[in-house]
């Protein structure tokens, strides 16, 4: 009885003790459920720091060119896909139409001799270089303050022009004294055209197409303009047999630029109102400034600018300095052919070696250094009669190793002078090439000397277009290649001195490993965002 009335007291003393309080038990949980969650919102704000932290590529673009807008607005203004391509098409075949302008009286300059008057054909061809130098300077301002539409139209209707009056220029009813006047007019005129269309591959790939599509894109409009001095050189011995046959010519190139302008006005079309931003004032002066204080791009445009005026200075005069030695129109031709469409390979070639390793400087100074080998070597070896299959070779090896340059030596420009407009890098090289090209011709033209009958050489002569033409004089150009050489060999030289300045790679490079989890997809080009892992960042498959 004692004992139960024990353990009675006990238990009224310590009534919590047998039985848990639920209230307690509940906010025990509740303790941990709001620590759980205070967890979880620390590692989703982590999360969401971290991608504020973390860069875009395309912001930081943005930020390094204020003129350029994302990349997802500027390839959004097209319609479509085949519009892109469709623009594209449209201006390599501008580029060809007014490149056939340019050098399609040089294969058959003798007959335009006779027709035009003597030296005719070296001033239709010369006044490009002229004009291009000047007007070179306002194409690259006009394009980078404003969209494609201006300089696309610009070009389409000087070039429509230009070809126009060349054709008048051959009509019966002109006076014979006339038709050189008004043939170099309508040739001023094409020759306007030309510097809003040497960057306009380049920017057309730049701001319409994705980085995957970008290579491509530049190769195919830039090599229309090797295709259309290697189809000139190939047709026009074909279609101009005489002096009579010039007005043929004159016509078939003014229907080819009619149709680049038919093409070239549909593919406004494709373009949106919103197509793309306006620069910045400064864009264009500030670019000049950053370019010209750069010591590598300077080497680069002497070098590749001097290998320019060398591979346009040869084909321009090549029948001219073929001819004294008995070399007429068709083995001029086959040279120009096989000097381009050789080059179109090895610039391909070159293209797929640069994109892999990426070691510009290495594939410019082997490729410029060949080329110098080859070119000298055809200089001097056009005054050795009977050689025309060593001529064939030579010339082929000159354009395979000298047009390779070219888009290499772009690549290059737009490398060490980044972030400049690739209008400014790409076009000063393109002008320096021109001035080049008049330097080396006037050379050729001034340090010639007449032959006379008395003379060895004048026997074996395929100059004259007949017997009593007094026009077409044979010449020796032994002193202008003795110069040429030098600075041929002087080039060779300089290109050595390029360095491994890669500044767009290095900032790809740095970008690379700092990507959000939100990438640019095949959908974010037509304005669309897609979440996915980036491949560069494992991390970002573990926060998912």
């Amino acid at each position: 009885m004692e004992r139960s009335m024990a353990l009675a007291e006990r238990k009224n003393q310590n009534p919590n003790k047998s039985k848990p309080d639920p209230k307690e038990k509940k906010s025990s949980k509740k303790g941990k459920k709001s620590k759980n969650t205070e967890e979880q919102e620390d590692k989703t704000k982590t999360e969401e720091t971290q991608e504020e932290i973390v860069p875009d590529p395309l912001k930081e673009d943005a930020k390094i060119l204020p003129d350029l807008v994302s990349r997802s607005s500027i390839i959004s203004a097209f319609e479509s896909d085949g519009s892109r391509w469709f623009l594209l098409v449209s201006v390599a075949l501008l580029n060809f139409s007014n490149t056939c302008s340019w050098i399609a009286y040089a294969p058959v300059g003798n007959y335009v001799n006779a027709l035009y008057g003597e030296e005719s054909a070296a001033w239709f061809s010369m006044i490009y270089m002229f004009v291009s130098v000047p007007f070179g300077f306002i194409g690259m301002y006009i394009g980078s303050k404003n969209t494609l539409n201006v300089p696309l139209i610009a070009a389409c209707v000087l070039n429509a022009i230009g070809a126009l009056i060349r054709a008048l220029s051959t009509q019966p009813q002109v006076d014979p004294q006339n038709r050189f006047p008004i043939c170099l007019l309508g040739q001023s005129i094409a020759a306007m055209a030309y510097p809003f269309i040497m960057f306009l591959p380049s920017k057309i790939s730049a701001t319409c197409f994705p980085p995957s599509q970008r290579t491509i894109a530049t190769t195919i409009g830039v090599m229309a303009n090797p295709l259309g001095v290697m189809v000139v050189n190939l047709v026009a011995p074909l279609i101009v047999q005489s002096s009579d046959d010039v007005w043929i010519l004159n016509v078939i190139l003014f229907i080819i630029c009619f149709v680049a302008l038919f093409f070239a006005g549909c593919s406004l079309g494709c373009l949106k109102p919103d197509e793309t931003k306006q620069r910045k004032s400064n864009d264009y002066a500030t670019s000049c400034g950053s370019v010209f204080g750069n010591l590598n791009y300077d080497i680069l445009m002497f070098a590749l600018g001097g290998g320019i005026g060398m591979f346009n200075s040869l084909y321009t005069m090549m029948l001219q300095m073929l001819c004294p030695s008995g070399y007429g129109n068709q083995v001029a031709g086959i040279c120009a052919v096989l000097m381009i469409g050789c080059g179109m390979i090895g610039a391909t070639v070159a293209s797929i070696y640069v994109d892999k390793h990426k070691n510009y400087r290495t594939a410019m100074i082997v490729l410029m250094n060949f080329a110098v080998i080859f070119g000298v070597g055809f200089l001097w070896m056009s005054k050795v009669p009977n050689m025309s299959l060593i001529l064939f070779f030579i010339s082929g090896a000159f354009g395979f190793c000298g047009l390779a340059a070219y888009p290499v030596g772009l690549e290059l420009a737009i490398e060490c002078t980044y972030p400049a407009a690739p209008e400014v890098s790409s076009g000063f090289i393109v002008l320096v090439g021109q001035l080049f090209s008049v330097l080396i011709v006037a050379i050729i033209k001034i340090g010639a000397k007449s032959l006379s009958f008395v003379d060895s050489d004048f026997g074996v002569e395929a100059c004259r277009a007949h017997a009593e033409d007094a026009i077409n004089v044979p010449k020796n150009y032994d002193n202008p290649i003795i110069i040429i050489t030098f600075i041929a060999v002087l080039i060779a030289i300089v290109v050595w001195f390029l360095r491994e300045d890669y500044r767009r790679l290095r900032r790809e490079m740095t970008n690379a490993p700092n990507r959000t989890r939100t990438t640019v997809s095949t959908t974010t080009i037509v304005g669309a965002t897609t979440q996915e892992s980036d491949p560069l960042n494992p991390s970002t498959s573990e926060q998912r």
